[in-house]
């Protein structure tokens, strides 16, 4: 059974085995998973249900970008006008092509990961992202090859705690 302390971040040791359970096979049964943990599956149907309407976990198909046709992802480091960060950020993440967006430190001010379809499609958007209002400068950088595509890896919370 899982021993139960709640962290920092609101979540137990059965919510951290709950979402590494998904991780690992996200059709996986909450009978197999509750069976697992040495509790019932009323209760983590419950933590489930929690820990999606608290915002932990968000459920949706992950795809293989290059399978479906996606064959130009690409990195856009954006450089920002002073006074223009949030609205910049807003409306990058706006874009449908915008996979991640995130405010950052260092040479630029706003990554932007983007799934395109080919060359012509990814030209098409950074000339949209160099139009918008506060946008100083752009870095692209084409992905050759994805190595690894994945989200946070929930059970290192368990190890490094």
């Amino acid at each position: 059974m899982v021993q139960i302390n709640k962290s920092e971040n609101g979540l137990d040791s059965l919510d951290i085995a709950i979402l590494t359970h998904l991780q690992e096979d996200g059709r996986k049964s909450f009978k197999d998973i509750a069976e697992e943990q040495g509790v019932s599956s009323s209760t983590i149907t419950n933590r489930y249900n929690r820990l999606v309407n608290e915002g932990y976990l968000r459920i949706f198909a992950h795809i293989d970008p290059y399978r479906v046709g996606f064959k130009t992802p690409a990195f856009i480091g954006v450089k920002v006008q002073a006074g223009y960060l949030e609205k910049v950020a807003s409306k990058l993440a706006e874009l449908t092509e915008a996979d991640y967006v995130a405010i950052v430190s260092g040479n630029y001010d706003v990554d932007v990961t983007l799934s395109c379809k080919d060359s012509e499609h990814l030209l098409d958007v950074i000339q949209r992202i160099q139009k918008i209002k506060g946008v100083v400068d752009t870095q692209s950088t084409i992905a050759l090859k994805i190595v690894k595509f994945n989200q946070a890896n929930v059970s290192l919370l368990t190890e490094f705690s």
